[in-house]
């Protein structure tokens, strides 16, 4: 997956995300997109071509055709607050070791993946464990969406001591920095604050000695 800005700005448009949901029922050929999105051949083959480049779909022959199909299954969060804002785009595949995390964390997982497993070709049971299944997600929303607060609330207090104790900008700048992004690489830093590497380590030399880090 490419910079996450740059997939979150090809997402702003309309008609590139109109396509996704499009793909999303079934793989397609230009001249299909193009009639259920009743825009042009050309500009729909602009769109793919953006969205190919950013690996969210991918191309393939079926006879003559090109057909077009979702390369990512992807989830897309943006968390706004008064002291942060995170832009998170995770791919959704998960190895056998995080799939057994997650069993040990959310034990509701098992059942519903047995669940999942005794249905046989009923349609109901597929609704009824899907619904299930949601209200379960709600439930981890609302507990993720008080963790995300406490972050809100940390952010906020750490703020006011980088204010209070520290007078430096440069020292300033990096201790926010990590607060957003947490322990990153002096190197990491120099690019995102457009700082030299040695202002770097002479600001966190500095912050130690000062008892802050």
């Amino acid at each position: 997956m490419k910079n996450q800005k740059n997939t979150l700005n090809i997402l702003g448009n309309k008609n590139r995300r109109k396509i996704l949901e499009i793909l999303a029922e079934k793989p397609m050929y230009v001249t299909e997109i193009s009639k259920k999105l009743e825009t042009g051949r050309k500009a729909v083959i602009e769109h793919l071509q953006i969205l190919e480049n950013h690996e969210l779909i991918k191309p393939y022959r079926k006879g003559n055709r090109k057909y077009y199909k979702i390369n990512k299954t992807l989830m897309l969060q943006i968390i706004i607050t008064q002291n942060t804002t995170q832009i998170q785009i995770e791919d959704l595949e998960m190895t056998e070791n995080d799939i057994n995390q997650a069993r040990t964390t959310f034990p509701e997982i098992e059942r519903m993946e047995r669940k999942k497993y005794e249905i046989n070709q009923d349609f109901r049971q597929i609704l009824t464990l899907i619904r299930e299944i949601e209200e379960q997600c709600q439930k981890i929303k609302k507990t993720e969406k008080r963790l995300y607060q406490l972050i809100d609330e940390l952010m906020h207090t750490g703020q006011q001591i980088v204010n209070k104790k520290v007078t430096n900008q440069k020292e300033k700048d990096i201790l926010l920095e990590m607060m957003k992004e947490g322990q990153v690489r002096p190197e990491e830093l120099s690019k995102r604050l457009n700082l030299e590497v040695d202002d770097i380590y002479e600001a966190v030399k500095n912050l130690r000695e000062k008892n802050i880090l």
